[in-house]
């Protein structure tokens, strides 16, 4: 099996989103407000894995490309999400 940018993102987006899950629960977080800080957690950590793995040799590219794609996937699930509550 490759190892692609999308699993890795999948990888550390399930992993990032328990863990700020379980911080939540512990001390009643308001769980709106935490989640533009989750998806700049997870394109950071992403990045990092993207170019550890060696998927992309720029550090920096790497990591403006996951933060992209993690804010991206967040903001168009609560617009989706939002435009149903209407």
């Amino acid at each position: 099996m490759e190892i692609t940018m999308d699993m890795i993102v999948m990888i550390v987006t399930a992993i990032v989103t328990a863990i700020f899950g379980m911080c939540a629960k512990k001390w009643n977080w308001e769980t709106a407000n935490y989640i533009p800080f989750q998806n700049l957690a997870i394109g950071i950590l992403a990045g990092v894995l993207v170019f550890a793995v060696g998927l992309n040799t720029n550090i920096l590219q790497a990591i403006i490309l996951c933060v992209f794609s993690a804010m991206t996937a967040g903001g168009t699930y609560d617009l989706i999400k939002t435009k149903k509550e209407e």
